[in-house]
């Protein structure tokens, strides 16, 4: 018993040791995702439809994901790719995308889930954040004399 259980933690070791994130230290980034052709009900989307994405960031670990508003928006694009500029506040942060589908002339908008970054799975095979680098400064002078 005792070395199942040896077993079984050195399993959960190593499997969160393979799904930790990866962090880039970079102060500019281009976000890519594949784009949304489908409803979840594996319906196409319609020729009239408008998908737009929206593009969020917040401080890791990520804390009430599904909240738009507890987050901080990036940008609204149509095209499947964002550049970003990472802020130089020492701070890791997770980036995370939803889509935006306006239907029937405006009157419908939905929303898909937050896809967050940080988070491993089929839509974020390499789960990562990123962090500004952090500026190097020069030592104060030392040795500092008065006559």
């Amino acid at each position: 018993m005792k070395k199942m259980f040896i077993a079984l933690a050195l399993a959960t070791l190593v499997v969160f040791g393979f799904v930790a994130q990866t962090i880039h230290y970079t102060d500019q980034a281009t976000l890519n995702w594949d784009a949304v052709i489908e409803l979840t009900d594996n319906t196409p989307i319609g020729p009239g439809d408008v998908i737009e994405y929206e593009v969020y960031r917040t401080s890791y670990p990520v804390i009430d994901g599904q909240n738009p508003a507890a987050h901080t928006l990036e940008g609204t694009v149509s095209s499947t790719s964002l550049a970003i500029n990472v802020p130089n506040d020492g701070v890791a942060y997770a980036y995370g995308v939803r889509t935006k589908l306006t239907t029937d002339g405006g009157a419908t908008v939905l929303y898909s889930p937050i896809n967050w970054s940080d988070v491993d799975g089929l839509s974020t095979p390499n789960p990562f954040l990123y962090r500004h680098p952090q500026t190097v400064s020069p030592k104060a002078p030392q040795g500092l004399v008065g006559n």
